[in-house]
């Protein structure tokens, strides 16, 4: 992925330019660099390997904490830490493995501001998931639909659907062959990219063009 090359230049290895597993005059060089810097960014399990194998974490904050088995997290948390600050989705889908841990005397504090999608979208996650607790912080005005030729249901005279369900046949191949489910993508995509042929009350320009994501579970 380009994110992946655009922070490889920030890498240990591209910093000295050797591989640092197989010169250690430069594995030993590195170390300097390692103990000035304030942040390091690193895996859980990294935090215990190569150069930050002797390095110890006055604060660590895990990322994606609720996707963690307790063995890593303990890794940094187990390296002079004085402050812990885990940073989750917690009702996402854990991690395959039993819970076995339990965390005594922790602060709580949830981000109810969403800024992703349009709040009629966020609506179900809301409801269904967090209670009625999540917010939208930009408003609909600022996202308008794009008019385009794609025959969004208006249930309201002032305002138009951002969310449908499409039922696809399925022939029982997998999803990446399976005509049934890609045929209909093909055709929506295709109508997203049509300028329209009535007017909208979406409020966007008519020649702008939507950006498109597939996803596919």
């Amino acid at each position: 992925p380009q994110s992946t090359k655009d922070l490889r230049k920030y890498a240990c290895d591209a910093m000295m330019g050797k591989d640092l597993n197989e010169d250690p005059a430069s594995r030993r060089k590195a170390q300097k660099p390692i103990k000035d810097c304030r942040l390091i960014f690193t895996t859980c399990i990294g935090a215990a390997l190569g150069l930050l194998k002797s390095e110890i974490f006055d604060i660590v904050i895990i990322d994606e904490a609720s996707q963690q088995t307790e063995p890593q997290s303990l890794v940094p948390l187990t390296k002079g830490c004085t402050k812990a600050i885990l940073v989750g989705d917690h009702v996402q889908l854990r991690a395959t493995a039993q819970q076995h841990a339990q965390l005594t005397q922790l602060r709580k504090v949830m981000l109810d501001t969403q800024y992703r999608m349009q709040a009629s979208i966020s609506q179900f996650s809301s409801q269904e998931f967090y209670k009625n607790k999540l917010t939208t912080a930009v408003r609909d005005a600022e996202r308008p639909l794009i008019p385009r030729s794609f025959p969004w249901p208006k249930p309201k005279p002032e305002k138009l659907n951002r969310m449908f369900f499409v039922q696809c046949s399925a022939t029982g191949q997998r999803s990446q062959s399976d005509q049934g489910q890609a045929a209909p993508c093909r055709e929506i995509c295709k109508a997203l990219q049509q300028p329209p042929t009535e007017t909208t009350l979406s409020g966007a320009p008519p020649d702008a063009m939507p950006s498109i994501a597939v996803l596919a579970p």
